[in-house]
């Protein structure tokens, strides 16, 4: 078996994962709110870290750890040579060998960031990543708040609700008055609400956008109001949102 560098993904906090690459006597890190996923479809929002030596990496707290390699055939020498031109490139792409995360990944600097993103392979895992990423986000925005009693509303076609395009207008019939939709367009950016009601526990909203990105909207005193996201998100509409979510729950 070859002699291969390895990487470890680990959970600093209940709010992090940090990404980490071994190159020669250190670690190339990055850090998200969520884990890589295996779905090719989603990607992942990932932001460098400094260089961390292999004894700062904790032994718990592992959410999965294996070997790496740029190219089949590579020893660890040439990977480690390859990962460390594609990361000066700022764009490059790896192949994992861990208990959870298998095949090629990449790394790619967008207009909007630098993202992580699973290639198309056979180790490709269609996963609800969107459920599974509101359930998060309730549970460390909202402490005490259980995800299990309040469930995700699903479309008429039994599919996790997705957000409006935004070449598609709604029909608007001008002898009957306008209904509020969930679905809407602030800014220039489409929007989806959704509301969770428990007999114990404060009302939310949580709002997605066409970018992936997570809010939520608390009631409290009987007023909405705007919760610290779980992505970094740059809202300039908060006071739009609040407006639209208060219309749509009156019109209920």
């Amino acid at each position: 078996m070859k002699d291969l560098p390895l990487f470890v993904i680990y959970q600093p906090n209940a709010k992090e994962f940090h990404i980490c690459l071994e190159v020669g006597s250190i670690y190339y890190c990055w850090w998200s709110y969520y884990p890589p996923t295996r779905d090719n479809r989603f990607a992942r929002k990932i932001t460098r870290l400094r260089d961390i030596a292999p004894r700062d990496i904790p032994k718990k707290q592992v959410y999965d750890r294996g070997t790496y390699t740029v190219n089949k055939g590579d020893d660890k020498a040439a990977a480690e040579a390859k990962l460390k031109k594609g990361v000066k490139e700022k764009s490059f792409s790896f192949i994992l060998e861990g208990k959870k995360l298998k095949g090629r990944f990449i790394i790619k600097k967008t207009s909007g960031g630098t993202l992580i993103q699973k290639f198309k392979d056979k180790f490709v895992v269609e996963e609800d990543v969107l459920g599974g990423d509101l359930s998060r986000t309730i549970s460390l925005m909202v402490p005490g708040y259980d995800p299990k009693k309040v469930k995700l509303k699903a479309s008429r076609d039994g599919k996790t609700p997705r957000p409006a395009k935004k070449d598609i207008p709604p029909t608007i019939d001008e002898q009957v008055p306008e209904e509020i939709s969930a679905d809407t367009i602030i800014g220039n950016t489409s929007y989806h609400f959704d509301f969770y009601k428990s007999d114990d526990a404060p009302d939310l909203c949580l709002i997605t956008n066409e970018k992936k990105e997570v809010l939520v909207l608390k009631k409290a005193a009987g007023k909405w109001q705007l919760l610290k996201a779980a992505v970094r998100t740059a809202l300039k509409k908060e006071k739009e949102i609040i407006q639209h979510a208060e219309a749509l729950q009156q019109q209920e």
